[in-house]
C-alpha cells in the first residue's frame, strides 16, 4: 500500500470523477489531519491509546506505528474543497470518528 501525496490524491479524485457515470456516486473512507494542532493531538492520542490497549503483540504495535509514519493525511476541509472544485455535487462527510471519515460526492 502506498500513501498518496495531496497532489496525487487530488489527481486520483479527478480521475475518479471522470470515470463515473452521470449521477454516479463516490464514497471514500479515509483518515484526515486534525483541523488544529490541538485537535491533531487529540486524534493521535486516541489512536495510540486504542493501539496500546488492543491486545496486539508488541511487534504488531511496532508495525502499526511504523506504518502510521507513512500516512500523508490532509485536512478534511481541504478534501471536501477538492471534491467540490473537481465538480462533485452534494459533497459531505457522512461519517466521522476522530480522524476516520467517510466522504461522499456524486457526479
Amino acid at each position: 500500500m502506498r500513501c498518496l501525496t495531496e497532489e496525487e490524491k487530488k489527481r486520483l479524485y479527478h480521475d475518479i470523477y471522470l470515470s463515473l457515470n452521470k449521477k454516479g456516486v463516490f464514497i471514500n473512507a479515509d483518515q484526515v489531519l486534525g483541523s488544529t494542532p490541538f485537535i491533531e493531538f487529540l486524534y493521535t492520542r486516541d489512536w495510540k491509546n486504542k493501539v496500546e490497549t488492543s491486545g496486539l503483540y508488541k511487534e504488531e504495535i511496532s508495525s502499526a506505528y511504523e506504518r502510521a509514519k507513512l500516512d500523508k493525511m490532509a485536512l478534511l476541509d481541504d478534501q471536501i474543497s477538492w471534491l467540490k472544485d473537481i465538480g462533485f455535487l452534494d459533497v459531505d462527510c457522512v461519517y466521522k470518528y476522530f480522524n476516520f471519515v467517510v466522504l461522499f460526492g456524486r457526479k
